[in-house]
């Protein structure tokens, strides 16, 4: 991923994305494992 698509993803801010990423995952595992990666207790994730 480049800076600019990075800085994309970020400037909408995080609800903005926390309303968008559930979908995905709806039709993909891996991005449903991907969220629950990313709001996993520190102590559980891998990332």
């Amino acid at each position: 991923m480049t800076n600019e698509h990075k800085q994309k993803l970020i400037d909408p801010g995080s609800e903005t994305l926390a309303d968008a990423l559930p979908g995905p995952s709806m039709f993909s595992s891996e991005a449903g494992h991907m969220i629950e990666q990313l709001i996993a207790n520190p102590k559980e994730s891998h990332f």
